[in-house]
């Protein structure tokens, strides 16, 4: 089993994220819990700015197409979806109005999306009175503790020998791929998508705005 050593290690250590949602024509279960996030961490967001005014550049983001084809399926879906307050779509003129510098093709403008210090982000989360973080420890398996329903249940999160090592009415499970062993979910194996960043000096990028 593989644990990191601090909280943010993996992906969220990347420098910066892009926040917008995912969107699609048929309002999908996934395209409602997505725009659901996208609204309640615009929330969180402006609270921990106070605080941290470096968590996140709200300036806008534009999901550009790749191609001429996925240029008209942004277009139909933002004409389905009908709500210029979560995004609209825009040519490469009004995108390069809206940027600073001339995209290939225009996209999907998020106005309300932002730029997010994703590990600044959990820092900033976690250091809250409330929070109590362990380091170096194996969650091995999660006991559920009680009747399913009951108002009295509880998790219990237990090490490699069996030690209760935290308990709490709710788990959050956020552990990537390994999620499916910790719960018990034989049957829903998880595939790795790999990503990719790259971190780009140039000089026409300088009046990039959002």
């Amino acid at each position: 089993v593989l644990y990191a050593q601090r909280p943010a290690a993996g992906a969220p250590a990347l420098p910066w994220g892009l926040r917008h949602p995912t969107l699609a024509a048929d309002y999908s279960v996934l395209a409602r819990l997505s725009r659901a996030g996208f609204f309640t961490s615009r929330t969180w967001l402006a609270s921990l700015a106070t605080h941290a005014p470096a968590l996140w550049q709200p300036a806008g983001v534009l999901q550009q197409a790749t191609s001429e084809a996925e240029a008209a399926q942004f277009a139909t879906i933002a004409q389905a979806l009908g709500c210029p307050p979560l995004a609209r779509w825009v040519e490469a003129d009004e995108a390069a109005a809206l940027l600073g510098v001339t995209p290939r093709r225009g996209g999907l403008w998020f106005a309300h999306g932002a730029a997010v210090a994703v590990a600044g982000l959990c820092r900033a989360l976690l250091e809250r009175p409330a929070v109590r973080v362990l380091t170096d420890v194996a969650a091995e398996r999660l006991v559920r503790v009680g009747a399913a329903g009951a108002a009295d249940a509880f998790w219990q999160v237990c090490d490699a020998t069996g030690r209760v090592r935290a308990q709490a009415p709710v788990v959050v499970v956020a552990n990537a791929l390994d999620a499916p062993r910790l719960q018990g979910l034989r049957p829903a194996p998880l595939s790795a998508v790999r990503g990719r960043i790259k971190l780009i000096d140039a000089e026409p990028l300088r009046r990039l705005r959002a």
